[in-house]
């Protein structure tokens, strides 16, 4: 490989869909557990009661398979973009 040379890497559009769709869904994720966090500043009793409202969508069949599938999903979609000769840094 020349230096210099960009690697590009075409994505499909079911491709670039799945990437969009769990790095969606991871980020609801994330922002709703640290939502569950914030209330711990105020008082345990107010971040138990987040928690209460915030769990039992993830810790259910559907919400479960959703963000293990995101998880997965993103794993193996981001292997494709990453799976590919760079040139050594130094020479």
């Amino acid at each position: 490989m020349v230096p210099g040379n960009k690697v590009t890497i075409r994505l499909t559009l079911l491709e670039r869909r799945l990437r969009i769709i769990t790095r969606i869904t991871l980020s609801v994720y994330i922002i709703i557990h640290l939502c569950n966090h914030a209330p711990g500043l105020i008082s345990l009793e107010a971040m138990e009661a987040m928690r209460k409202l915030a769990t039992p969508f993830w810790r259910s069949m559907p919400g479960g398979i959703l963000i293990f599938g995101s998880l997965l999903a993103g794993h193996v979609a981001d292997d494709r973009v990453l799976d590919i000769d760079l040139p050594p840094l130094y020479s």
